[in-house]
């Protein structure tokens, strides 16, 4: 719908930052599995969010205001400041909080560890 963007930029922050697995599965005694013909993908991670979202001609996954040159492959969210980059590829730069990311794509599972070093910093 032409609100989707706007509502999802409202309601997604609020809600609990919780996986299915530890908010479902893990308090239900019995469960059921049904086949489905639809595709599936945890959006647990940045790169699952890359490959869910549109990308551009450079293969960018684009979120928020970025100017980029020879730029390739990223992953780029931007929640209120300008990320600029050159010359680089296979990326995650994510600015939200007051805080910016830069990772490339095979250590941004590993995210968990540095949020965890932040807290006791």
């Amino acid at each position: 719908t032409p609100e989707e963007e706007r509502v999802l930029e409202e309601e997604f922050p609020q809600m609990e930052k919780i996986s299915i697995d530890f908010g479902v599965l893990e308090k239900i005694d019995e469960a059921v599995v049904i086949p489905v013909s639809f595709p599936w993908d945890d959006l647990g991670t940045w790169t699952a969010l890359e490959r869910a979202l549109p990308l551009d001609e450079d293969g960018n996954m684009l979120r928020g205001r970025h100017i980029g040159l020879e730029t390739r492959d990223c992953i780029i969210y931007a929640e209120d400041q300008l990320i600029a980059t050159m010359g680089v590829s296979n990326l995650v730069i994510v600015q939200a909080n007051n805080k910016i990311l830069v990772t490339t794509k095979e250590h941004a599972a590993d995210l968990k560890r540095l949020v965890n070093k932040m807290a006791k910093e």
